[in-house]
């Protein structure tokens, strides 16, 4: 082997282990004269030393090994293939990311055997650390580029990320100030505030306008649930890419402030935005698969979310382009997960949501090791969705889990330790336990007064990023502000102090000008004046709500309007309010699932009234509109009502049909799932058909979550 074969089997042992590009290698050892490679190439793969395989080089590992146990790269050689290296690992923010992928490749085996091999590097002087501490910088900016459809493990913890190292190993021998801001963003993708917060401090003492670190801090709000500070911190950096007339720089910027609106549900300022951003790119072509592409599915999809089909279309568009780019299990599938996430929500598809959320936890402790901070949001929304189907035992399991992780609050975003006491807060008032209700409410109004509540002056700086130069409720944290004031009222109400729920009512009426808001929160003066005893004087209050409604919020009012007087056992009144609300001038604005639940209440309350005989046409009508909406989950809870309606066969139709539909939770429980067996059992058991009786029986009790109600026991003890 000559020296120049073997000067080449050792570069190739660095940076051709997973496989590299003929043209990437030629770029990177010999650019000017690539036709003495291609033929060194060729005669070490005749001779078993290289393999190639469509233009695809690759080092045996035992091979490799070998070499660099005997051979290690001089200084001159590293510093030409670092120099080479520079061009590619350098992005525009309109390049062709695509093409670069192989060079990221070979800079993540370079920038490690250099890192590996520091203190046997001989002759580092200034310009080759220079040189390296610009490559690592580069690199960690798109590190995602260098895993193309490579099987890459899961980390347990960020310190073993590649980016990590390497950027904490050049701060430890240069101290140079560079590396704390892509440290800090580091630190923040995996919650590690404090840790996030000092490094970008440190940062900002060097720079006041990095505009890098400014979008840094935005999406560390945002994490945080610090939404008003996200949007200033990216302002800024926009309107510093102003001053200083770097256009491109702003595309990715616009259509980040797009994503934030969108996020929030700000939909004439995301639409704003976007525009903006595609504006500056003017008629430069995109390549076919680009980050920017897959920001404008991303912004699309939320655009979308009134209708999940079609939201889901742009998701898969982006999903797929991410997966062309990055790897499997990229961060930016984290983004596409939440957003799924959020159009589920949107929809009133709960379990769809938490899949999605569940999707978006996992993505973040492969990438950057386990977060206790994910986990109690996921296991937040988790709980919300018991509460919705009544499974509080599930609810209070999950109340439990998620005790131990919050051992060290400070930690926590503030937005993750508001909705930990708020789901504190409801769980308390399912048990009627109003003292404790009040101690986990009040410990979030301190967390919202505290540290998510912006001040004026910061309100009143982002009036310009918003359509018509108002700041919506979202960002100003109304939200956060309105929840605390109605679990407040339920608190009072269920301690009978009327006078203060009344006040917490009034107090928010005051504060919205928004029609159906008004009336929604109205629905719960009515409320007051039921329970106080006057019935009729209450049903006169809703009524009049209704008449005040226009048709495209009557709907909802009616139906909310429903929820109460079927809570309160008034089923004629809820009838009326039902036939109130199916008018088809009022359906108009309503979602298909809506009006699927409305009808399956609607029947189930003529049911309990007597009415069978209008109740049937209207189960099939949820029955065809769920199936319409695509909703599993909701098919499967119309035929739970359904057949708990009906005994004998006809039931057993109806569960069996239920417990088809409904996918069994992730894990050994289902709580609801378990109360369908429960029925099926008691149905099948009123046949004399003991058998399958037993086994549905047994499969109730092995699907409960804790102990098994004694009263449902009791019903089907024959059978257990």
């Amino acid at each position: 082997m000559t020296e120049e074969e073997k000067r080449l089997m050792t570069i190739a042992s660095v940076i051709c282990m997973e496989g590299l590009e003929i043209a990437a290698l030629c770029n990177l050892h010999k650019p000017d004269d690539p036709h003495v490679l291609c033929d060194m190439i060729s005669s070490l793969d005749r001779r078993n030393w290289l393999f190639l395989d469509h233009n695809r080089i690759y080092c045996d590992t035992g091979v490799s090994c070998a070499i660099l146990d005997k051979r290690t790269l001089r200084v001159n050689y590293l510093m030409c293939l670092l120099s080479n290296l520079d061009g590619y690992l350098s992005i525009e923010p309109l390049d062709d990311y695509a093409s670069r992928q192989q060079y990221f490749v070979a800079a993540r085996l370079l920038l490690g055997y250099i890192m590996e091999k520091w203190d046997n590097v001989i002759g580092k002087d200034d310009p080759f650390v220079k040189l390296f501490m610009k490559s690592v910088l580069h690199f960690a900016s798109n590190v995602e580029l260098s895993f193309p459809n490579n099987k890459r493990r899961p980390v347990t913890r960020l310190e073993e990320r590649i980016d990590y190292k390497l950027l904490s190993f050049c701060m430890r021998i240069t101290g140079d100030i560079s590396f704390y801001r892509p440290l800090g963003t580091l630190y923040a993708n995996i919650f590690r505030y404090d840790e996030a917060i000092a490094f970008f401090n440190a940062a900002e003492l060097s720079s006041t306008n990095d505009n890098e670190l400014l979008i840094s801090r935005s999406k560390m709000n945002n994490d945080l649930g610090l939404t008003a500070m996200a949007f200033h911190y990216a302002y800024n950096a926009y309107l510093n890419n102003m001053q200083e007339n770097s256009t491109d720089k702003n595309i990715r910027i616009c259509l980040y402030l797009s994503l934030l609106c969108g996020f929030c549900g700000i939909r004439g300022s995301c639409i704003r935005w976007f525009r903006e951003g595609k504006r500056l790119i003017k008629k430069r072509d995109i390549p076919e698969i680009h980050p920017l592409r897959i920001m404008f599915f991303e912004i699309e999809s939320l655009l979308a979310i009134d209708n999940p089909s079609t939201a889901n279309e742009y998701l898969e568009k982006a999903e797929l382009m991410c997966l062309k780019l990055y790897s499997n299990y990229s961060p930016e599938l984290s983004t596409i997960s939440i957003i799924r996430y959020l159009i589920y929500a949107h929809a009133g598809l709960s379990r769809k949501s938490i899949e999605a959320y569940r999707d978006y936890v996992n993505y973040n402790h492969f990438n950057y090791g386990y977060s206790a901070a994910d986990i109690s949001a996921l296991y937040s929304a988790i709980i919300e969705s018991s509460h919705e189907r009544g499974c509080f035992c599930t609810a209070d399991i999950y109340e439990a889990l998620m005790q131990p992780l919050h051992t060290n609050d400070a930690t926590f975003a503030p937005g993750v330790r508001f909705y930990k006491a708020i789901s504190e807060t409801s769980t308390c008032l399912t048990r009627r336990d109003y003292d404790k209700c009040a101690t986990h409410l009040e410990k979030a109004r301190q967390i919202f007064i505290g540290e998510i509540s912006p001040d004026k002056a910061l309100v009143d700086a982002l009036s310009p990023v918003f359509e018509g130069g108002t700041v919506p409720d979202c960002v100003i944290g109304k939200e956060y502000a309105r929840s605390i004031s109605l679990l407040g009222f339920e608190i009072d109400l269920g301690r009978g102090k009327y006078h203060d729920a009344r006040k917490h009512i009034l107090n928010e009426i005051n504060n919205t000008t928004n029609l159906k808001d008004r009336l929604l929160l109205s629905v719960n003066l009515a409320r007051i004046t039921i329970l106080k005893g006057n019935i009729e004087k209450g049903i006169k209050q809703w009524k009049e709500l209704i008449n005040r409604a226009d048709a495209s919020c009557r709907f909802e009012v009616s139906m909310a309007i429903t929820e109460w007087a079927i809570a309160y056992e008034l089923y004629y009144y809820a009838v009326d309010f039902f036939e109130e609300a199916m008018q088809a001038e009022y359906m108009l604005y309503a979602t298909t699932k809506d009006i699927a639940v409305a009808l399956r209440n609607y029947a189930d309350v003529l049911e309990t009234c007597g009415m069978q005989d209008k109740s049937d046409e209207l189960w099939q009508q949820a029955v065809r509109l769920m199936k319409a909406a695509n909703d599993l989950d909701g098919l499967a809870l119309v035929y739970s009502y359904w057949g708990a309606t009906k005994q004998d066969h006809q039931a057993e139709i109806l569960i069996a049909k239920a417990i088809k539909y409904w996918k069994q939770e992730p894990g050994v429980f289902d709580e609801t799932l378990s109360y369908m067996y429960w029925l099926y059992s008691l149905n099948l058991g009123m046949q004399g058909k003991t058998e399958e009786a037993k086994a549905a029986a047994s499969k109730a009790v092995s699907l409960y979550p804790s102990t098994f109600p004694e009263n449902w026991a009791e019903a089907i003890e024959p059978y257990m």
